[in-house]
């Protein structure tokens, strides 16, 4: 009798795989904004009040008259916002089961990628520091469905310099078809090993953090990034305080319980800031 296919395997090894989370994503808007480190945890946005500039008719050799530009007595001031989990695992796995994964080490990963989410997820929607919060009033608005020309209508907001729109995969489906029935053609553009769709050249990038309101409505973004473009940055803790690789991310022991159960804490400290109004607007359509 020939040795059977399944006795064999019981003298084989597996290949094993990482743990998979479905619910992990890419978090492009982590990665193409650019981040601020803060070494004391608030970020304050110093503006300059409307001053005129008082000019008389131009004329050769007529020098320009200008008053002194003050400075708003009452800046912007945010700070770090945490984001925590708790990692918590049996001293007997790391002893007896640590092969061939750090059993903490997978934990730790996958705490950090839902930290991750998390933080992307507050940088558009949390009420104190979110796009969506932060936008200035005078740069919102409602459109039908994400068009040509309501993406037109944002980069009339958003001219100069013009980085990113920040759309829902159901919102750029939309945008697509609208463009299909238009006959218009998208471009592409190659950004971080991925394709991205452009309208006039500006990569549109996907985020599944952006939540459709009762009414079916979302939001479509778009924006100036970078301190020195005054768009809009992402705050993080001082690099020094992160674990390698993990910028701005920390992991601490915490203890160990009577039933032998290490804690570990995983924090993350950001925020986001608008520079000035015309960094971003937003638009609200029907998808």
């Amino acid at each position: 009798m020939a040795l059977s296919k399944n006795n064999a395997k019981l003298l084989t090894t597996e290949t094993k795989t990482k743990a998979q989370w479905a619910e992990a994503s890419p978090r492009w808007l982590l990665s193409v904004l650019p981040s601020v480190e803060l070494e004391a945890g608030t970020y304050r946005v110093n503006t300059v009040t409307s001053t005129p500039i008082l000019m008389s008719e131009h004329e050769p050799g007529t020098e320009l008259k200008a008053d002194f530009t003050d400075y708003h007595h009452d800046p912007l001031e945010l700070e770090l916002s945490a984001i925590q989990a708790v990692v918590k695992i049996h001293t007997q796995v790391l002893d007896v089961y640590n092969a061939p994964f750090n059993q903490l080490g997978e934990q730790l990963r996958l705490a950090i990628e839902k930290v991750k989410e998390e933080e992307e997820y507050r940088f558009i929607n949390s009420d104190t520091y979110g796009l969506k919060a932060q936008c200035d009033d005078t740069m919102k608005f409602e459109a039908e469905a994400p068009t040509p020309d309501s993406m037109d209508d944002l980069l009339h907001r958003v001219w100069k310099k013009p980085a990113y729109f920040l759309m829902s995969p159901g919102a750029i489906a939309r945008f697509g078809k609208e463009c299909t029935n238009e006959g218009v053609c998208l471009g592409t553009v190659g950004m971080m090993g991925s394709p991205f769709m452009t309208w006039r050249g500006v990569p549109i990038i996907p985020s599944d953090k952006i939540i459709p309101n009762e009414n079916g409505q979302s939001d479509v973004y778009l924006m100036r990034v970078g301190e020195e473009n005054q768009g809009v940055v992402g705050l993080r803790q001082s690099a020094e305080d992160g674990i390698e690789g993990e910028l701005g991310i920390s992991v601490r022991f915490k203890y160990t319980d009577k039933e032998s159960v290490s804690h570990y804490l995983v924090t993350k400290y950001s925020s986001l800031a608008v520079l000035v109004p015309d960094a971003l607007s937003m638009m609200t359509v029907n998808v």
